[in-house]
């Protein structure tokens, strides 16, 4: 808006007529700094292309080599009552986690991600999609390890098929498995959120779910560690691949410091209910996959008191470290360090004083980083991090696998504590140590070679030059919501001003 001494020296123009005025520039500006215009390019078109060919490969596969876990094909009531007995005890088991795994990726990580004020389409919609089709592609990824695991067999001459073939038995667990490898991207995307086109995200997420599988097949199948929760499986591999890319993807107005890349107070606001959704399900996101009984028990138990000693130890840092007064980022990731970092001895006897002490370590080194870590990323080695991915899943995760270490060690000198269950949850004996030791540091070196890979595949991609703008990919509504206007003037006011002038 003008000045009140520009508006007196021209008193022809009326207020309205000043909006009118004002309103092509502020547009031209905006169109100048996002740089976005809309129509057809080689941008959306490859993403056309490669999403629409991606989905019906996808169809195919599953058409040709799915069938349901509890088939009722050729059945007898001897074989039908059994079926419908596993099929219940699955659906009780499995089903609730599931669905509060699902709230936490498709809405949790999706609210959180909306603090950016420019880019809340992108951030929710763009997780929205990006989840949909990573949670098929891990589900085709595990299914394709746990061949390799089991040798392929071939199956169908129960049912007297023509060409008997492998087959998956598809169960209730495998929709669990694929929302976590969807989570797993989500924490990359919280990396290269702002900097990267859809297309560049949509590659991104199918080079990581290939690794990412073959990781946990190495992990679970080979070396048979335990991380129950994916604290290395799930969220050191994610972000360890997105920092990785996003470090070679290296964009210099990101780096610089965007105007775009600030929050509102509403943005932040919406991001802390994303927070809330995702602390409240973390439990079941930890004890998705246990088996049923005590070790179900003591994953929700260990992750609840985490979670509560990390939210109480990030609101303590954020004072401390910020002068005195809470920061909303603190706040929004240190809370939820504590399920990450519990989350691979989740299953663990490491008694709720164990819980709660790995959240407030968790906690309070989130907020640290958020601090300190952060900035020195972008300053000294150029990586930008737009969401702190570093603290909220890459440290924490680390901790979660430094723990596996430890609890592996005290319970091969106290298998007094899990009795007749320590053969079934250590796979190695008293070498259990071991073995999360070597599942810790191929999580991480995987995670770097296959993100320096994809960061150099995706930087060529029709690189994105309109950061952290919702504009060049989405029709946003009302353009006005997007512009920081100064407060209007009393129109009362300023109708008798004007009056006076005229006279």
């Amino acid at each position: 808006m003008q000045s009140e001494d520009r508006m007196n020296s021209v008193p022809s123009i009326s207020l309205s007529a000043q909006k009118e005025e004002e309103k092509p520039s502020n547009t031209a500006a905006e169109v100048s700094e996002s740089g976005h215009t809309h129509g057809w390019n080689a941008e959306n078109i490859s993403f056309l292309v490669l999403v629409g060919a991606f989905q019906v490969v996808m169809v195919v596969l599953f058409w040709v080599f799915f069938d349901y876990e509890h088939s009722v094909t050729n059945s007898d009531e001897a074989s039908l009552h059994t079926a419908n007995e596993e099929a219940q005890h699955d659906v009780a088991h499995y089903y609730k986690p599931m669905l509060d795994v699902g709230i936490m990726v498709f809405v949790g990580f999706g609210f959180l991600m909306t603090f950016l004020k420019r880019y809340g389409y992108m951030a929710f919609g763009m997780n929205f999609f990006i989840s949909a089709l990573i949670f098929q592609w891990g589900i085709l990824n595990q299914a394709f390890w746990r061949g390799v695991n089991k040798g392929f067999p071939v199956t169908g001459d129960q049912v007297h098929w023509p060409n008997p073939r492998w087959m998956v038995h598809f169960e209730l667990q495998d929709l669990v498995e694929g929302h976590f490898a969807a989570a797993s991207f989500l924490v990359s995307f919280g990396v290269l959120i702002g900097k990267t086109t859809p297309l560049q995200i949509t590659v991104a997420g199918i080079i990581h779910t290939l690794f990412y599988a073959l990781n946990y097949y190495i992990g679970t199948w080979v070396l048979k560690a335990s991380d129950i929760g994916g604290s290395m499986f799930i969220h050191l591999f994610g972000a360890v691949y997105g920092l990785m890319a996003s470090y070679v993807l290296w964009n210099k107005k990101a780096i610089a410091g965007h105007p775009a890349q600030s929050s509102r107070y509403t943005s932040d606001l919406f991001s802390l209910i994303g927070t809330i959704f995702l602390f409240l399900c973390w439990p079941s996101f930890n004890a998705a996959v246990t088996p049923t009984g005590t070790t179900q028990f003591r994953a929700f138990i260990n992750t609840i008191m985490s979670l509560m000693g990390s939210a109480v130890a990030s609101f303590f840092c954020s004072r401390l470290v910020r002068g005195g007064v809470f920061a909303m980022e603190d706040i929004q990731n240190g809370t939820l360090a504590g399920g990450v970092a519990v989350g691979a001895v989740a299953d663990m006897v490491i008694l709720p004083g164990g819980a709660l002490t790995v959240g407030i370590i968790a906690g309070f080194i989130s907020v640290f980083g958020f601090k300190f870590f952060t900035p020195n990323l972008r300053r000294f080695l150029k990586l930008h991090d737009t969401c702190g991915v570093l603290n909220l899943h890459c440290i924490p995760g680390f901790i979660g696998g430094v723990g596996s270490i430890i609890a592996a060690g005290v319970a091969a000198g106290q298998r007094v504590n899990y009795g007749v269950s320590y053969d079934k949850m250590f796979g190695n004996g008293t070498h259990q140590w071991g073995y999360q030791f070597a599942t810790l540091a191929i999580t991480i070196g995987i995670a770097i070679v296959s993100g320096l890979l994809a960061g150099l595949i995706i930087r060529w991609l029709f690189p994105e030059k309109s950061v952290f703008y919702d504009e060049p990919y989405w029709e946003v509504a009302d353009e006005s919501m997007l512009v920081d206007e100064p407060p209007k003037e009393e129109k009362k006011n300023t109708d008798i001003e004007l009056k006076a002038v005229n006279v």
